[in-house]
């Protein structure tokens, strides 16, 4: 099922499914889904995770590891705050050059072309992604024909699971 996810600013999500509201991060009456899902989704780094699987793989007496841990986490902190203008994906970056290389000897139309491309990576709140499905059987329909039907998936919080297409 192909839905719409968009990343509201007050740090929330809302899915809608054929311009429907149908599923939400925050405490309403819709279905949930889950923060870290649609972060991962928009490309959002849980920067937890990161410190917990680099502390895992250094050699440091166990005292040290909090300091290390607290260390690692306020540089990279500090580092998305200070490039927080400067989030590009590679997928983005190629587009970038591509532009570029089709608007190279046309002056005029570059400046509108990469103009228009930057805004529209700016302004990228809204993303197409799929809800994850799994089948909960089979129906009959009459003689020799059946119906495989079908559910979201949910994860272990009870929250929909989203991929992105």
């Amino acid at each position: 099922m192909k839905a719409k996810l968009i990343n509201r600013d007050n740090g929330n999500y809302k899915l809608y499914v054929d311009e429907i509201p149908y599923a939400t991060t925050d405490n309403s009456p819709y279905k949930r889904l889950s923060k870290q899902n649609c972060d991962e989704i928009f490309g959002l780094v849980d920067v937890d995770n990161l410190v917990d699987k680099f502390v895992e793989n250094l050699n440091v007496p166990e005292k040290v590891k909090k300091d290390v841990q607290f260390g690692y986490q306020e540089g990279f902190l500090k580092a998305m705050e200070l490039n927080k203008d400067k989030v590009f994906t590679l997928e983005d970056m190629k587009n970038a050059f591509y532009n570029g290389w089709n608007y190279r000897g046309e002056d005029y139309q570059w400046p509108t072309a990469i103009k228009e491309y930057l805004q529209h990576l700016q302004q990228l709140n809204e993303i197409e992604v799929e809800i994850v499905k799994e089948s909960i059987g089979r129906v009959k329909l009459g003689v020799g024909s059946q119906l495989e039907q079908m559910m979201p998936k949910l994860d272990s919080n009870g929250c929909l699971i989203l991929k992105k297409i």
